[in-house]
């Protein structure tokens, strides 16, 4: 059923790519504390890669389940995996991470099946960036700072 590429992700410097088939199952930004601060961390590291923040102060994402995301480059050389990842809760559970390369966010987190993608590293086939146009900001009431969260906004979940 989603045997066709729809859109491509890859980092700033083009060594981290994969294939996502077909439409994303959402597509928002969230401004919860944890995604807000993982992304902070890893722009203030300045490796001048991809950051997952937007224009809303949030943390820009494409979900898409496991199954249908394809990498087209191995995530790992000399045995050593390209992807940096980091914790951002008690647990210390390493659900986001960025690429050693360059630095870039490519992902917000990670379950068991579904991959949040940083959408700003989301291209159309074409190798255009991909316009997700008016999307909802989600977790409005978990943001550092409720009312500075634009409208179209929800304060949960999607």
């Amino acid at each position: 059923m989603f045997k066709r590429n729809k859109y491509t992700w890859e980092c700033s410097c083009g060594k981290i790519k994969a294939n996502l088939k077909g439409e994303p199952l959402a597509q928002f930004n969230c401004h919860c504390h944890s995604c807000v601060a993982a992304s902070e961390f890893i722009d203030n590291k300045q490796l001048g890669g991809l950051s997952c923040r937007n224009s809303t102060g949030g943390a820009a994402v494409m979900m898409y389940p496991s199954n249908r995301v394809e990498f087209t480059t191995d995530l790992s050389e000399n045995g050593e995996s390209l992807l940096q990842f980091i914790t951002v809760d008690e647990k210390g559970v390493p659900y986001r991470c960025y690429t050693k390369c360059c630095g870039s966010q490519m992902n917000n987190a990670i379950f068991p099946q579904l991959i949040a993608f940083n959408a700003n590293g989301v291209l159309n086939l074409d190798g255009n960036k991909h316009d997700r146009g008016d999307v909802t900001n989600i977790r409005a009431s978990f943001a550092f700072d409720e009312e500075k969260v634009p409208e179209r906004k929800h304060k949960t979940d999607p």
